[in-house]
């Protein structure tokens, strides 16, 4: 059941970064990054897998992409994306950078709708931080008991970890090569505002788990500690795939 569930999860991701993406691009190019997304990377191999937290983070991720791009214009579309990025942060607390984007973007798009957003995600918030005092007798959780009451996160791996998450043989441009495509991004040229700052929070994340004495998790797997942002890269990619595709076009016509 397990793996039934998490392999429902990773395909729902995947439908949903097509979605997503189909809003932000042709349907010829949303089609060809849902497709490496799903295949391309290691969302299937790892994340259909089990019920891995990134397996989650990918789906929650995904999903507020999906409603920011379709607009936040009622309360109740601004609710289901506060209700997703409040899950985001208690599903994975280091995945809070990510809500905490969303909210900053949530504001600057529509003050309105920022107390929708704000009553969903601080309800699930608080939730998930009583659950952690009870259970655990720390804000953080099973983080703030294991990892951050030693050294063995902030003097951890250092430079070296975030260098293997991202170019060693266990890093997540040997898995998916094509993602060097990023070089070609361009922030005036966006086509959802706030990719760039999603793209910053990123690479915060990948500061932190590259830190940790254990960058290396699930290795025989791959970059499993990099899974959980790889929708925002997807979104990123439109607008430099879509160029790169149009050029080529062009050169062979």
């Amino acid at each position: 059941m397990e793996k039934l569930a998490a392999s429902v999860l990773a395909a729902a991701s995947v439908a949903l970064l097509f979605l997503t993406l189909r809003c932000l691009t042709t349907e010829r190019i949303a089609w060809l990054l849902a497709l490496a997304f799903g295949f391309g990377t290691l969302t299937w191999p790892i994340s259909s897998q089990a019920l891995w937290l990134q397996t989650t983070s990918e789906f929650l991720l995904t999903l507020c992409l999906w409603r920011f791009v379709r607009g936040i214009d009622t309360g109740a579309a601004a609710a289901v994306l506060g209700l997703a990025a409040g899950l985001l942060a208690a599903n994975r607390p280091t995945d809070t950078v990510f809500a905490g984007a969303f909210a900053l973007l949530v504001w600057r798009a529509n003050r309105r709708a920022f107390v929708s957003f704000s009553v969903a995600a601080g309800a699930v918030g608080a939730l998930a931080l009583a659950w952690n005092v009870v259970h655990f007798g720390h804000v953080l959780g099973g983080y703030g008991v294991v990892f951050l009451s030693s050294d063995r996160v902030l003097h951890g791996a250092g430079l070296a970890g975030i260098a293997g998450l991202l170019l060693s043989n266990r890093g997540l441009f040997l898995f998916s090569p094509f993602l060097f495509g990023l070089l070609a991004y361009r922030h005036g040229r966006v086509r959802l505002p706030g990719t760039t700052l999603l793209l910053v929070c990123y690479a915060v994340s990948i500061w932190i788990h590259g830190r940790a004495w254990d960058w290396w998790g699930a290795y025989c797997y791959g970059a499993r500690y990099t899974l959980h942002g790889l929708p925002v890269l997807f979104v990123a990619l439109a607008e430099p795939v879509e160029r790169i595709w149009t050029g080529l076009r062009t050169r062979i016509l």
